[in-house]
């Protein structure tokens, strides 16, 4: 402990006392740039976080290629190019099953114009029997009131004269609310893509480089602390690696027999909100209502 503080003290003594933070000021820039490298570099964030997440779910099916005696990057090409490809026909199939159901989009349309019109009669039904009562009441109650001079027709509705000087306006056609969406959202969706299609080169490059990248990392640690960060470093890998490893295989177990109930029972579009079911189930708190609303969205039509 001793040795680690004396070597402290000799960073902040040499190159790193200009970066030695000065107070409450020092702590307050701090925390601006780290606002301002989040809000401005967010889409590049989530493109990282979303590669270390699938770089964990990916390294045990790398792990059991070199126990065979594979090279690592050779088996982290063979288990991208296989998940790439299973990410095509995924949305092969999803891509399908959502033009059918864009075919059938005015059947579901009808049958919730029919299920609001079937709710909206029952409350009009509803709101006329208690006016219904509302009225046997008050005419069972004597009235002491004088009675009221009731107004012409004349009296009641006045014409309104034009306002002078108005100008007829004419109504430009709107467009149509997916080329809107598009439209509006066009840059945000072409970036988005951008950032996507960088995903798997970095999932290959955490995969094939991992044992370069961590003893890269250990060279900034000497001694003892080098040794801490090494423990350190592969506890939390290990342990977020089973969170998510383990999470998705729950959710894929999930999202195949959610796929087979519903293709028996049977359902339309099973191939797509199976998975959707199954992979909504996950979310803590409130998975259970998120995983049952596709198939009841689904079987209104049935």
């Amino acid at each position: 402990m001793k040795s680690v503080l004396a070597h402290t003290g000799k960073l902040m003594d040499g190159p790193f006392r200009a970066f030695k933070p000065r107070g409450l000021s020092g702590g307050l820039i701090s925390l601006g740039v780290v606002i301002a490298l989040l809000y401005y570099g967010q889409l590049f964030l989530v493109t990282l976080s979303t590669a270390v997440i699938i770089n964990f779910i990916l390294e045990p099916f790398v792990g059991l290629l070199i126990r065979v005696r594979v090279p690592r990057a050779l088996a982290s090409f063979i288990v991208c190019s296989f998940a790439v490809c299973a990410v095509y026909f995924a949305g092969l199939g999803v891509y399908k099953q959502g033009s059918r159901l864009a075919e059938d989009v005015p059947k579901y349309a009808e049958r919730i114009g029919d299920l609001s019109d079937g709710v909206l009669t029952k409350l009009e039904n509803m709101e006329q029997a208690a006016d219904a009562m509302v009225a046997r009441r008050r005419l069972s109650q004597p009235s002491h009131k004088a009675p009221t001079k009731r107004r012409s027709t004349s009296e009641l509705v006045m014409p309104v004269a034009p306002a002078p000087g108005v100008q007829e306006v004419r109504i430009q056609p709107e467009r149509p609310p997916l080329v809107e969406f598009i439209h509006s959202h066009l840059a945000s969706l072409y970036e988005t893509l951008m950032m996507a299609s960088f995903v798997p080169f970095l999932v290959y490059f955490m995969l094939s480089w991992r044992d370069h990248i961590q003893p890269a990392f250990l060279q900034l640690f000497e001694g003892p602390d080098r040794i801490a960060a090494a423990t350190s470093l592969d506890g939390i890998a290990s342990m977020v690696r089973a969170f998510v490893a383990g999470n998705f295989l729950l959710g894929l177990l999930l999202a195949v027999a959610s796929t087979a109930f519903f293709w028996a029972f049977p359902l339309p579009y099973p191939m797509l909100i199976g998975p959707l079911s199954g992979f909504l189930s996950l979310v803590p708190y409130v998975g259970v209502p998120l995983a049952l609303a596709p198939p009841l969205l689904a079987a209104l039509t049935v």
